[in-house]
């Protein structure tokens, strides 16, 4: 395929769509490549998905709070189905209608950058105090371990002890200072070794460890585009990488927030229209969805 576009955006998480939605209202002619599904892993695998199943929980637990009121069961057959039903079943077809309709071109690939400019097509700690707490009170025994001397390590130890008492108030056994070591069968069951000396059996292990940018094969250095130790775009303070070449969302390494890719995704199309934006990241509102909820004061 060879063709000529003002811009071309690839992968179509919240900040893509931004960028690239406020390019087509510009007039902009516009290719967006997705190998995935359009509206990224906040839509269908992270925030919405995990949101809608923990405000079941939530709503159960604060009605068994007040006088007079049973705490109600939670059906979880219709509450998956409810799950499935918003993140659209995994069928992103109505999102590509809708760019094709304002006038994108839409490439369902994985993309490889050749040069600046250019691009080659080639074929498309809060999760486990949230997950932890969701699955606990659908009535799973849960064992959470924190390699770190506090949970959600990368807030202050207050907001850690106050997630801590959340945790253990719906009866879940939380280890903080260790890390599993191994992993080994135990019949049918998992078995996980940890750095205190201790061994869990267990039916069912989930990681949340965090996420590393997906970077590999893009090309990046062919258009000038430098990474960082954990493979981050590197992005000056208007979000460019590179000649001719922007970063924004998560690929970034800055505050992997939604809300941080939707602004980058605007400030990345008011420079590509000829404004100079900078970026400033002082006071991102964030959250631990725990019930109750946690957030940061500064």
């Amino acid at each position: 395929m060879s063709a000529r576009f003002d811009a071309v955006v690839i992968g179509l998480g919240p900040g893509g769509e931004v960028a690239a939605g406020r390019l087509l209202a510009a007039g902009q002619r516009v290719a967006v490549i997705e190998r995935e599904l359009i509206g990224g892993e906040c839509a269908y695998w992270a925030c919405i998905p995990s949101k809608t199943l923990l405000r079941a929980t939530e709503a159960a637990t604060a009605a068994g709070r007040v006088a007079g009121i049973e705490r109600p069961a939670i059906d979880w057959p219709a509450l998956r189905d409810y799950r499935d039903y918003m993140v659209r079943h995994l069928d992103d077809t109505t999102q590509v209608e809708g760019y094709t309709e304002k006038g994108a071109t839409v490439i369902r690939s994985d993309a490889r950058l050749v040069g600046p400019g250019q691009v080659l097509v080639i074929g498309g700690s809060a999760v486990g105090v949230e997950l932890g707490q969701f699955l606990a009170r659908m009535g799973a025994d849960v064992t959470i371990l924190e390699r770190s001397a506090h949970l959600v390590p990368r807030e202050t130890a207050r907001m850690g002890e106050l997630a801590l008492q959340s945790l253990r108030a719906d009866g879940i056994d939380v280890r903080t200072g260790v890390e599993a070591t191994r992993v080994l069968r135990a019949g049918p069951r998992a078995a996980v070794e940890v750095s205190d000396g201790s061994r869990i059996e267990t039916e069912v292990i989930l990681l949340g460890t965090g996420r590393r940018p997906r970077t590999a094969g893009l090309g990046l250095e062919t258009a000038g585009a430098r990474l960082d130790e954990h493979g981050a775009v590197v992005v000056d303070e208007h979000c460019r990488a590179g000649t001719r070449l922007w970063a924004l969302g998560d690929v970034t390494g800055v505050a992997l927030f939604t809300h941080v890719a939707m602004y980058q995704g605007r400030l990345v199309a008011a420079n590509l229209l000829g404004e100079r934006r900078r970026a400033h990241y002082e006071g991102i509102p964030r959250v631990v969805f725990a019930d109750p909820e946690i957030a940061p004061s500064d």
